[in-house]
């Protein structure tokens, strides 16, 4: 028998469809569940940054006890990875800390809220931030690549924002280790010490001291996590 998993919600939870923020106009409120069951395919869904968390997490022969990851792409998702298994909350929405609010008066997002962390610490609030100091539209990616004085300081700013956010983060949660993934983490080392410098400022000391903070070193973290689910 399938576990029959709806949108966002965890196993088994046979809740309905959800709104897909990042993805406006195109799959809000999809029954993708009913599409498949009518097709007769059995299916398992699983967030995708939940899969990459567990992915993150089996990196090692050790995996940490307690993982937080973070995926860092047009928006910010994340997963909590718990003595291997994942947390998924009470109705399976747990770590969307990409809504955590980061400037309550602050940038609109595509959740319809104001001032969410992924509106300033994704790529795109890397290329929000980079246009409002120039007033050029380009790709996180073509940022990073650039040798500018605004570009530099359009990804550092970036890696403040994003220092903050897990401090806070981790301030609640308390992890052993904090990884991150997506398009915008393959530019790690260009924001390694501003969000360093950041976090630490903003954690409680002893979380400054042992919570290491890295990139993900898979190329495809959520495909390893969703073997690691299948496999469970």
């Amino acid at each position: 028998d399938a576990e029959w998993i709806f949108g966002v919600p965890g196993p088994c939870d046979a809740s309905g469809p959800e709104r897909t923020p990042n993805l406006p106009g195109q799959w809000d409120w999809t029954d993708l569940g009913t599409l498949l069951t009518q097709q007769d395919i059995p299916y398992c869904f699983e967030n995708d940054a939940n899969l990459a968390a567990l992915g993150m997490a089996h990196e090692t022969p050790e995996p940490p006890e307690y993982l937080l990851g973070v995926t860092l792409g047009t928006g910010i998702g994340g997963g909590i990875v718990m003595d291997g298994s994942l947390y998924r909350g009470s109705t399976g929405a747990a770590a969307e800390w990409g809504h955590l609010t980061l400037r309550s008066d602050g940038r609109r997002c595509n959740c319809g809220k104001t001032g969410c962390f992924e509106t300033y610490a994704s790529a795109r609030g890397l290329e929000q931030t980079y246009r409002e100091q120039t007033g050029d539209s380009l790709s996180a990616r073509e940022i990073a690549q650039l040798n500018s004085k605004a570009a530099r300081e359009s990804v550092h700013r970036t890696g403040r924002y994003l220092g903050e956010g897990l401090a806070s983060i981790t301030n609640v949660l308390n992890p052993d280790r904090i990884v991150l993934a997506g398009g915008l983490a393959g530019s790690f080392e260009l924001f390694r010490d501003e969000l360093r410098t950041t976090f630490e400022q903003m954690v409680f000391a002893e979380s400054a001291e042992r919570t290491p903070i890295d990139s993900c070193e898979r190329d495809h973290p959520a495909l390893h996590g969703g073997l690691a689910l299948s496999l469970e």
